[in-house]
């Protein structure tokens, strides 16, 4: 097996980087598991995807390794657009409490509190989103420029 070049080194270690915040969310936020369970589904599901698709782009399953990167970018720029979306809209919180004020900030000082006073959230969620948050932005990139070869 030939050595990678560096651009699909730091894919690589962009989507691993990215999966291990998934697989923390996933495992260890239980307010996501009991609060938002479609959202801790849709993370599943995002994850099962990504470990699909990130398959065809390393040449584990047939396929057009161009299209497997297309589909993977798009979906981690949707993805992106989503967890801005649902911090701004004070997700999953709103859907289950009407009386949470959007404006109130939840979902900002939720997922971007890093633990601090009067947020309810922990530093190491916080921490994880936003590592995903950002991998997941460096991934759809670098996976646009990976399809335009």
């Amino acid at each position: 097996m030939a050595i990678p070049d560096k651009p699909v080194k730091i894919l690589a270690i962009s989507l691993i980087i990215e999966l291990v915040a998934a697989f923390y969310l996933l495992f260890f936020d239980k307010l996501l598991y009991s609060s938002g369970i479609l959202h801790w589904i849709g993370l599943l599901l995002y994850i099962v995807i990504t470990i699909v698709l990130a398959l065809g782009i390393f040449g584990f399953l047939r396929g057009s390794i161009k299209t497997y990167s297309k589909l993977l970018g798009s979906i981690n720029i949707l993805a992106v657009i989503l967890f801005i979306l649902d911090a701004a809209l004070g997700l999953p919180f709103t859907k289950f409490d009407p009386g949470i004020n959007i404006s109130s900030g939840i979902g900002w000082s939720y997922l971007f509190g890093f633990g601090a006073s009067g947020t309810s959230s922990l530093f190491s969620t916080s921490f994880a989103f936003t590592v995903m948050l950002v991998f997941s932005a460096i991934t759809a990139i670098l996976l646009f420029f990976k399809a335009r070869k």
